[in-house]
């Protein structure tokens, strides 16, 4: 249920954190990157914009923390994760996981890397179910557990 609700939200990395920083501030970058991305958001459609999560560095060793965005309708959260591309530099729309879903994600990826599987990928999909897919065989499988992706590994 928890994964569920948060269907309507998207995690959007990659923005330097500034001293003193508002939640108009806030809303202000989310709208920038709603245009740079050239979709168009109503303020009516965005329920809750903030921070989250801890500090990190980026790659130009900026302070950065998630930006959580909550949409009110789920057409315009998906416009703007299908539009994510067009952001530039460092900025990421990813989907807001909850932390068991987001540590099995990384367990099923870490799992593929160690195998060196060539074309199997392990990903978060626009509803935030994890899938799994081998684009050689293009099979694919949602799974819910380490046990669903070796299975899945087993017959693919």
């Amino acid at each position: 249920m928890e994964q569920y609700s948060r269907r309507q939200s998207v995690r959007l990395d990659g923005i330097k954190v500034s001293e003193n920083e508002s939640s108009e501030d806030l809303q202000k970058i989310v709208k920038d990157c709603f245009i740079e991305a050239e979709v168009v958001v109503p303020d009516t459609v965005l329920d809750r914009v903030h921070r989250i999560g801890p500090i990190y560095l980026d790659q130009s060793n900026n302070r950065c923390q998630s930006i959580l965005i909550k949409f009110s309708n789920f057409s315009h959260r998906t416009e703007f994760y299908r539009a994510r591309k067009n952001l530039s530099g460092s900025k990421r729309v990813r989907t807001d996981l909850t932390k068991s879903n987001y540590t099995l994600l990384k367990n099923a990826r870490a799992l593929l890397y160690e195998s060196k599987i060539k074309d199997v990928y392990a990903f978060s999909d626009i509803n935030c179910r994890l899938k799994i897919v081998n684009k050689e065989t293009n099979d694919s499988s949602f799974f819910e557990s380490m046990d669903d992706v070796r299975n899945f590994l087993s017959v693919s």
